[in-house]
């Protein structure tokens, strides 16, 4: 758009389109940038409320079923498949009823 008017204004003109296109170009980096960080910090927020339901559950099961250590699938080395508990969680997670909140979006 600032191209096309090249023809028919000053310098002076041109410069001032382009210093308020600079200026709005700014306002909707830092709006999109404002954006990410609260959509980032809802996310977190929302995980961490998952992970502590999660804690709570395993910790239910570990002392009904008089289990003393819990691996995630990342920090052993070789196990039996009877040991696996993943589908157990899995489900009972799947049954959870969480409150989960994604706060609105809104800029002054």
């Amino acid at each position: 758009d600032i191209e096309s008017k090249k023809i028919i204004l000053n310098n002076e003109e041109i410069t001032r389109e382009i210093d308020e296109y600079k200026i709005m170009l700014n306002n909707f980096q830092n709006k999109v940038s404002l954006f990410n960080t609260h959509f980032n910090n809802q996310l977190n927020l929302n995980k961490n409320i998952i992970l502590k339901e999660i804690l709570k559950m395993l910790e239910i099961y570990a002392n009904e079923n008089k289990i003393d250590l819990i691996f995630d699938s990342k920090n052993y080395i070789l196990a039996s498949n009877n040991l696996n508990i993943t589908n157990k969680i899995l489900e009972s997670v799947n049954n959870l009823n969480l409150k989960l909140n994604f706060e609105p979006f809104e800029i002054d």
